[in-house]
């Protein structure tokens, strides 16, 4: 996948909710679908494979934030119909490491996720994750953390991702504009969801997002 793709997540509490974003994720033709990890806490690991259902021929992202006793995780996942699924960088190299083991033997590709990662250590992460086998990385801030300060930058640490790996690195990002600059910036993909999801023209919003950061020559 050379051009950039669109991560929508469907961050719900219950499927039925959960469905209709995944209803506006197909609708503005994201390439990818993600099944949040309170989803997966509230509504259960079965979650995934309601989502894949439904998000027609897309590639469905199972966003466990996993950090111990990964390979079951990553098992079910590619049984469920996950083609992807996450895994911490702050967890232990051998999680990281079964993750991808088990991600790669069940078809799932390994989404390592930075989130805890100080930013001068994500260069040296990054290539640490690349020669253990990852597949994609993202740069993560936390949605605490935007809720406390939202002037925060969800897009620091970018450049030392993206010239650290030759792997696809995506930003979550929360606007059109924060999605246009990361792809001039080196990202591969973008990850959106609030708050754009939760606003009542949320399709609307989803589909203007689309537009704007797919017309973006990098």
């Amino acid at each position: 996948m050379n051009k950039p793709w669109i991560q929508v997540s469907v961050d719900t509490q219950d499927i039925p909710t959960g469905l209709i974003h995944v209803e506006h994720a197909v609708a503005i033709d994201a390439e990818w679908i993600e099944v949040g990890t309170p989803l997966l806490t509230f509504a259960g690991i079965e979650s995934i494979a309601a989502v894949a259902q439904n998000a027609e021929d897309r590639t469905i992202v199972a966003d466990f934030k996993a950090l111990d006793g990964v390979s079951q995780y990553f098992t079910k996942a590619g049984e469920l119909g996950a083609g992807v699924a996450t895994v911490m960088a702050v967890a232990n190299e051998a999680s990281i490491m079964k993750a991808i083991e088990a991600g790669h033997a069940a078809g799932v590709k390994v989404q390592v996720d930075m989130l805890g990662i100080p930013t001068d250590r994500l260069s040296v992460k990054v290539k640490e994750l690349t020669a253990m086998g990852a597949d994609y990385i993202l740069l993560h801030l936390a949605i605490d953390e935007l809720l406390r300060n939202p002037k925060a930058d969800a897009l620091v640490g970018l450049e030392e991702l993206t010239t650290g790996t030759t792997l696809p690195v995506g930003p979550v990002v929360f606007s059109a504009e924060q999605g246009v600059e990361a792809l001039k910036r080196g990202a591969s993909y973008l990850v959106i969801g609030y708050p754009l999801i939760l606003m009542d023209d949320a399709r609307d919003q989803l589909k203007n997002f689309a537009e704007t950061v797919r017309s973006v020559q990098r």
